[in-house]
């Protein structure tokens, strides 16, 4: 049996967050930089190098990933403006039956 220790980092950042990358001329290496401040105003670095054939296949894995995000998020806009439309709809036929029902009474 083979025991292997790892170690997890978890980094949550907020839209506040500074972004930068950086691809070498010389070596191909891609350098992605995170920025931002703690809630105690210390600074925290988070500096990733890969080479640019993984800087490459995370680019093409993100891209899907943000498509399939926004054709869901798009779904969602439709389903909720076809609701709303539907709900007017229903309520502009209530008022028009109403309004007969209240004429058919005064005739």
């Amino acid at each position: 049996m083979k025991v292997t220790e790892t170690k997890t980092t978890a980094v949550n950042f907020d839209n506040s967050v500074y972004t930068n990358t950086y691809v070498s001329n010389y070596s191909g290496e891609t350098e992605l930089k995170f920025s931002d401040y703690r809630d105690d105003g210390s600074e925290y670095k988070l500096n990733v190098n890969v080479p640019i054939e993984t800087a490459r296949a995370i680019l093409a894995e993100l891209q899907k990933d943000i498509e399939g995000y926004d054709v869901i998020q798009a779904k969602k806009q439709a389903e909720k403006a076809a609701e709303l439309v539907a709900k007017n709809a229903e309520e502009k036929d209530l008022k028009e039956t109403i309004t007969k029902l209240a004429e058919e009474t005064e005739d």
